[in-house]
């Protein structure tokens, strides 16, 4: 159903794993007069729960665990459908059983640009080398060409990082896998690159001296348990441009934020003329490129790493006459802390303007009718930009990963590795706009970005971001996290009936418009019957499995939205901590 804006009441009538019909109830008719009505068929009764389509991930990669074990987590989060993209450190010949569908997505680089498909849904091509087994794209223009011709989905990691800073932040990325475990990292502890931020000048120096802290219409800063600063961070609150409520309401509880649909009306109200809430927005953005907290955090936060000194040794007043040299002065300094177990430090070195260069020179090179989807981004600037292009160009699109929509820089402690991804995890004011940009359909879809790194490699001994490999262990927990923080500013029942169909959109609807899978993404006649059992107000601690406890960040948080069953081609595949193995390998859009 996606002409509907609210969750609807009635009957889906599934047969070979297809939906056949689906009937709309009167919201007065009983269970049991429907059941009585509609006795001729086998009825399930699912009236104390809401019915979601699956859930399509297009951006998971496997590496230290088993298709077993990664489709178990997914289906058990949701997921009726994954593509994989190839392995960039642990490639095995795994032939596990699986417990949802897999597509495949193929790396395009200048060498095999021209090749065979090999059954692949989708192209994904890196504007930079990502590890020492993946090459990079550089002739963008040529694969765009090939894409058209093949009519193939084309998947963007568009970032262009600046190679000393990129050494800075991960100095081992091009090492294998076995190498960056114990291999002593150039560079630990005198400096770090990104003491500006990256392409500022003092050109507009001119500014207020006091400028407006930027509005945001997203989640309150301290009503956040995740946006907790860590106890041994400084605190830098009067840095981050976050709207706080006003005290005499926040008494009460959480400020109700404003939703998409009243700020249309209200800006309209407000401001007279041509100004739209777009301009609003990127106004807000704008304001948000000079917010320096990162790099005020990172340096900082590098001083208090240095250690103590103190000074011994008196230098009496002699007589003029004796011209006595003073005694020696002695310094001692305390053990300095390595600066690069500190999470700031890791972003200070991965700026957005990353992002923003490789996305504006794509776009420079598409044309009105390029399927263009960017992954891998993180940064609202970077994202604003793609919307602005979107509305000539309706054919790009771009995703967020859910773990950016749950977690922050003010959610990660010092030497935890477990957060060290591309892209990074940025600050609490970019997390803000990162949901107004969500709300404001500027981001078209949310996948997991899921990655398994095991312990080892993940430093976690060490706590060295510079050692750890990146990747974030987050498959099955999208759904509940995206939905967990909707629920934090929202508390009026009709607007978060209302986030329950658009969750279904970005997690299912849009994907597979995307990726061009024409039998799923919604509750249609004539569609698979992938479907989600669940109740999206049932708290619950997360749990994970056992491979993945020790570098899932999500473990132990409390989330909203409890999994009963999940339907894959109308099959039960997982009840209630129950699996069937049901999974199949989708090499063909239809199927």
């Amino acid at each position: 159903m996606t002409d509907s804006s609210y969750p609807v009441y009635g009957i889906i009538l599934i047969q070979k794993g297809m939906i056949q019909d689906i009937i709309l109830l009167e919201s007065s008719l009983s269970i049991s007069q429907a059941m009585s009505k509609f006795s001729q068929w086998h009825i399930l009764d699912y009236s104390d729960y809401y019915i979601s389509p699956g859930l399509i991930d297009l951006n998971c990669r496997k590496e230290w665990e088993s298709y077993s074990t990664m489709t178990k987590a997914a289906l058990s989060g949701g997921t009726t459908f994954i593509l994989e993209e190839p392995s960039f450190y642990n490639q095995n010949n795994d032939q596990s059983e699986l417990y949802c569908d897999i597509g495949s997505v193929k790396i395009v680089t200048d060498l095999n640009i021209d090749s065979q498909d090999d059954n692949c849904l989708a192209y994904k091509a890196y504007l930079f080398q990502p590890c020492a087994n993946i090459q990079s794209l550089s002739n963008v223009d040529m694969l765009l060409q090939v894409a058209d011709i093949k009519k193939m989905p084309v998947f963007i990691d568009p970032n262009l990082p600046d190679p000393r800073m990129l050494f800075m932040a991960s100095p081992l990325r091009l090492e294998k896998a076995q190498d960056h475990k114990d291999k002593e990292v150039i560079n630990t502890g005198k400096a770090f690159a990104a003491a500006f931020a990256d392409g500022e000048s003092d050109e507009g120096s001119e500014e207020k001296e006091h400028p407006e802290a930027i509005r945001t219409v997203s989640l309150l800063e301290d009503e956040i348990e995740t946006f907790k600063s860590p106890s041994d961070r400084i605190s830098l609150e009067n840095i981050a441009f976050l709207r706080l409520s006003d005290t005499s309401k926040r008494s009460s509880g959480l400020e109700e934020p404003i939703v998409v649909e009243e700020i249309k009306v209200d800006m309209k109200n407000k401001r007279k003329g041509s100004h739209t809430i777009y301009d609003d927005l990127d106004m807000r953005i704008k304001e948000n490129q000079k917010n320096i907290e990162v790099l005020c955090m990172a340096e900082a936060n590098t001083y208090l790493g240095a250690g103590s000194t103190s000074f011994s040794g008196k230098s009496e007043r002699e007589k003029p006459a004796s011209r006595r040299r003073p005694p020696g002065l002695s310094i001692n300094t305390a053990p300095k802390t390595s600066f690069t177990m500190d999470y700031t430090f890791f972003l200070a070195n991965c700026p957005e303007t990353w992002e923003l260069q490789g996305i504006q020179g794509v776009l420079q090179k598409i044309h009105s009718k390029t399927h263009v989807h960017f992954q891998n981004i993180s940064s609202a600037v970077g994202i604003n930009a793609i919307r602005q292009r979107s509305e000539t160009h309706k054919n790009i699109s771009c995703e967020i990963p859910a773990p950016h929509l749950f977690f922050n820089t003010q959610s990660i402690g010092k030497t935890d590795t477990r957060f060290k991804s591309f892209p990074p995890f940025r600050s609490a004011s970019n997390f803000n706009l990162l949901w107004d940009l969500l709300k404001m359909r500027a981001i078209t879809s949310i996948s997991s970005q899921h990655v398994l790194i095991e312990p080892g490699h993940k430093a976690l001994d060490t706590g060295s971001f510079q050692n750890a490999l990146n990747g974030v262990c987050s498959i099955g927990l999208g759904l509940q996290a995206v939905w967990s923080t909707i629920n934090i500013p929202i508390t009026k029942t009709e607007q978060l009936e209302h986030y329950l169909v658009r969750i279904s959109k970005w997690f299912s609807l849009h994907p597979a418009k995307i990726l061009g899978l024409e039998n799923r993404g919604s509750i249609s006649k004539g569609k698979y019957a992938d479907l989600i059992i669940w109740n999206p107000y049932c708290r619950t601690e997360t749990e994970v499995c056992l491979e993945y406890q020790q570098v899932c960040p999500f473990v132990g948080k409390e989330m909203f939205g409890r999994i009963e069953k999940v339907y894959v081609r109308g099959n039960l595949a997982y009840d209630s901590g129950k699996f069937n193995s049901c999974g199949i390998r989708v090499i063909d859009k239809s199927s």
